[in-house]
């Protein structure tokens, strides 16, 4: 089973229930884990004015944490980045968190992960 971590963009399209991204993550959940960074989640709950969201995507997703292997990986990640024109400080993060994870991040947004070694995106 492989894991899948599901970025921001996606996740607030499968919370509001658009159909494609429901009926693809519905798909996935069948044969991978579906992961949301806990800085994800954060970014969630304070854009989303629904109480409920947090606890829907902790009943539906595993969470992954930010631990020192993804903060010291952030480093890493974000300097590379910032030479390629990105400096997207929270995708550094979240790219850290999928990689010491060994997650492949699913995004419609690609272009936003410019420049992010290592990181296989869908």
């Amino acid at each position: 089973m492989s894991k899948i971590c599901v970025d921001f963009d996606m996740l607030i399209s499968y919370l509001i229930g658009e159909k494609p991204i429901v009926d693809k993550l519905n798909l996935y959940t069948k044969s991978e884990e579906l992961l949301v960074t806990s800085l994800t989640l954060a970014d969630i709950s304070i854009s989303l004015d629904d109480d409920l969201v947090p606890h829907k995507i902790v009943d539906n997703f595993r969470i992954l944490p930010f631990e020192e292997k993804a903060a010291l990986k952030s480093k890493e990640i974000y300097r590379i980045m910032q030479d390629n024109g990105n400096d997207n400080i929270k995708i550094a993060y979240n790219s850290a968190i999928a990689i010491v994870n060994s997650a492949v991040m699913l995004t419609r947004k690609r272009e936003r992960y410019k420049g992010v070694p290592e990181l296989k995106l869908i």
